[in-house]
């Protein structure tokens, strides 16, 4: 009996230490450097915009891109049937966000593009 409570005790501190310390970490991490009077929302949607230029690395080899931007490029202007459903996938995933997501994500980031090459 008592291996078995002892067996639980680690299972459940194991179980706290790796739901906490992830949360510990990020509450940490922005007070110390990204407390400038930015909501702490503003710091999660950089984390998430963050991981997914860092899944379209990974998935297409591509950077400063964000998987919905990418995969709207091929989809559309590369005619790759993957893509396109891909792309149905993201978008009804993200429908509660906005309606047509990889299209508005692509449309933004070629603004972005332009802007930092000084185009029109």
């Amino acid at each position: 009996m008592k291996s078995l409570l002892s067996l639980l005790a680690i299972v459940f501190a194991t179980l706290i230490l790796l739901v906490m310390a992830p949360v510990i970490m990020i509450f940490k991490s922005y007070s110390l450097w990204m407390n400038n009077g930015e909501p702490l929302h503003v710091y999660f949607k950089t984390i998430a915009i963050t991981l997914d230029q860092v899944g379209a690395s990974i998935i297409y080899g591509v950077e400063d891109w964000t998987i919905s931007s990418y995969t709207h490029l091929l989809a559309e202007y590369e005619d790759c049937y993957l893509a396109r459903s891909f792309e149905l996938f993201i978008n009804m995933l993200a429908i509660v966000f906005e309606k047509d997501h990889c299209k508005t994500s692509y449309e933004r980031e070629r603004l972005e593009l332009k802007k930092e090459r000084g185009e029109r």
